[in-house]
């Protein structure tokens, strides 16, 4: 009786883990993921793409408008950043999201994004999901235009 209330008392707990889809255990216990050169998940690492800073730069806003429940609120071409809103589906919970794109030393552009929840103390893996979402999204839109640069 004792292991029955224990596994019902888990198993919202469980639910939420399944359907959010973790497959990395250590991102759902941060309320924020960020792309670094070092990071273990490749997927989770800054891209680099052999192209002008301003063309990547317009790539990264005409995609953000494509994507489901983003919003771009902040750009600044100067700076390089483009900040934006991710709101979840289901409790509209607000992700802020970084972009930086920056030169790079052989010429090239590199783009580095930041996500953080507003609310909570764990994500479940979701900051780093709108990351992923972004570079994967932002990869095909280059290759598709550019030939795969």
């Amino acid at each position: 009786m004792k292991f029955q209330s224990r596994f019902m008392a888990l198993s919202p707990i469980i639910l939420v883990l399944l359907i959010s889809g973790c497959r990395h255990m250590d991102t759902i216990t941060q309320n924020q993921a960020e792309t670094q050169q070092t990071n273990t998940d490749p997927s989770l690492r800054p891209r680099t793409y052999a192209l002008p800073t301003e063309t990547v730069f317009d790539a990264v806003r005409d995609l953000i408008v494509t994507l489901p429940r983003w919003k771009e609120v902040q750009q600044d071409p100067s700076s390089g950043q483009i900040r934006a809103e991710r709101k979840s589906r289901l409790f509209h919970f607000v992700d802020d999201v970084r972009i930086e794109i920056a030169r790079t030393p052989s010429g090239g552009t590199a783009v580095h994004a930041f996500s953080q929840s507003r609310v909570g103390k764990w994500d479940f893996g979701q900051n780093a999901r709108n990351i992923r979402t972004f570079l994967y999204a932002l990869d095909e839109k280059i290759q598709s235009e550019t030939g795969g640069t």
